[in-house]
């Protein structure tokens, strides 16, 4: 690789603390002994993995709201001081813009993405704007999530500025994503937002299922497993997030993690790629983080209406979550005939009892449902499902 040539512009020093944070992380990246504020990071030898480090180290050192697509965009660190000095909004994907009824808030089941419900919003909830809630790690790929309601938090920032809540707001929520709906309702109904019902389809609880996991698997020979897995780690191109999760993960969740990493080997590859979602050595990153914050969040008793779809086929899924023990206004389950899991979201059964459950809440509701309802102010950034 030829020398990079560093005297093409002039030094240019950090003037606040922002910058001098990301002067000192560039450094460290790019093993460089000085860098000006407008210096470029890819000129100076930066690439994408990189900026995927820099996105984890900004993280770590309490800058927020920079991402690897902000580092593609702002590539000197003017720029990007600039463009990070506000606090990030959670990704918002707009189904549907406008309706005179009550926004309805979709959450993201564990995959992250929210295109499992632009079905239900096209053709059944018609006159409701219908905003979905991305995980942010489809956009941060160094970021690992802290908790259930670190999550959580910065959906119901976003709904409490930029949505019209006045006529109230359902929150539905499939599989892990129902977990999110319940938290998320519970948020808002804290900051006096009203909520119709957190509508909870198909959710499990992710503690009993991993013990059965455990449970149905013979005992492996964990030493060689932890020789080898640690020897991929070493050399992984995600070498950094295994050091943060692994720090946090509990010796049982590591113990699962490499009777999972002893069965799924075979797919784990040490081929470097920008393509990180094609990896499945980085799913069972987020894989296991997510067991491990779902693992330590709890379901707070409440007061707010609860209303649970099942379905009749979840391929002998075990522990179901039995809502009536977190809210005493939790309605009785609607079981989604020849459904299964997968496939209960997009069920027409389901879409005609979403349909009537919603016009029921909102016949008991008190007042009425404002005409000409525009709930997105101002107009939001959108990211694609």
């Amino acid at each position: 690789m030829p020398a990079i040539d560093l005297v093409t512009k002039d030094y240019v020093a950090p003037s606040n603390e922002i910058e001098r944070r990301l002067v000192g992380i560039w450094q460290d990246l790019l093993k460089l002994d000085q860098v000006g504020v407008t210096d470029n990071f890819f000129e100076l030898g930066g690439d994408s993995i990189l900026a995927m480090m820099l996105v984890a180290c900004a993280g770590q050192a309490g800058i927020e709201g920079m991402t690897t697509g902000v580092v593609l965009t702002h590539q000197s660190i003017r720029e990007l001081a600039a463009a990070t000095s506000q606090k990030s909004i959670g990704a918002a994907v707009v189904l549907r813009r406008t309706g005179d009824r009550p926004p309805i808030l979709c959450l993201h089941p564990f995959q992250g993405r929210v295109d499992s419900y632009v079905p239900v919003a096209k053709q059944v909830l018609i006159r409701h704007p219908v905003i979905g809630f991305e995980a942010r790690w489809l956009r941060d790929p160094l970021f690992l999530e802290q908790s259930v309601e670190s999550v959580v938090s910065e959906y119901a920032e976003y709904v409490r500025s930029r949505v019209d809540t006045s006529s109230g707001c359902f929150v539905i929520g499939w599989s892990w994503g129902g977990l999110l709906a319940y938290e998320l309702a519970a948020q808002l109904d804290a900051s006096r937002i009203p909520v119709h019902f957190a509508g909870v389809v198909d959710v499990y609880d992710l503690s009993t299922q991993v013990d059965s996991y455990v449970a149905k698997r013979a005992q492996r020979d964990e030493q060689n497993a932890s020789e080898a897995f640690f020897e991929h780690i070493g050399a992984s191109q995600f070498h950094l997030l295994w050091v943060s999760l692994l720090e946090r993960l509990s010796e049982y969740e590591r113990s699962v993690l490499l009777l999972y990493y002893a069965e799924t080997k075979s797919h784990w590859t040490a081929t470097r790629t920008d393509d990180i979602w094609s990896s499945h050595e980085y799913r069972t990153i987020v894989l296991f983080n997510r067991i491990h914050i779902t693992r330590r969040y709890t379901l707070k008793p409440s007061t707010l209406t609860v209303k649970p779809w099942s379905a009749a086929d979840s391929g002998g899924a075990s522990g179901a979550v039995d809502w009536t023990c977190y809210s005493s206004a939790t309605l009785p389950t609607t079981v989604i005939r020849n459904a299964s899991h997968s496939t209960v979201i997009r069920s027409p059964e389901f879409f005609e009892s979403l349909r009537l459950e919603i016009d029921e809440a909102l016949s008991a509701a008190s007042g009425g449902v404002r005409a000409g309802h525009s709930p997105l102010v101002p107009e939001p950034t959108l990211s694609s499902p």
